[in-house]
């Protein structure tokens, strides 16, 4: 979660848009990373979705697992992620190990 701290400064407030995308390759490290997320967020107005947890919902910050993120992005009601600022892909050495993935990064951007 060293990251989240430096994409929680790129998100604009006033927009209630996506602007964060946080890609794990575990339930577990999603919900992880989902926690220590709404820690740093509580009073800011920030607003965050673990779509492991609530699947339907769209905020400023996503957290999630590649393939339930790109089935929201292809679905029949999309995610709109045309104000995605950052892209942040947890243990992206583990996650390319596997070429099939980088077809599913590919659906997302």
């Amino acid at each position: 979660g060293s990251f989240a701290i430096g994409s929680l400064l790129r998100v604009d407030r006033a927009l209630q848009k996506p602007q964060v995308v946080v890609l794990a390759t575990t339930r577990e490290l999603v919900n992880q990373i989902a926690m220590v997320y709404e820690k740093l967020t509580t009073g800011t107005g920030i607003t965050l979705s673990n779509l492991c947890k609530t699947p339907n919902q769209a905020s400023q910050i996503i957290c999630s697992l590649p393939d339930t993120l790109a089935q929201k992005v292809s679905g029949r009601t999309p995610f709109d992620l045309s104000h995605l600022k950052v892209v942040i892909i947890d243990e992206a050495d583990e996650y390319f190990k596997e070429q099939d993935r980088q077809s599913k990064i590919g659906t997302i951007a």
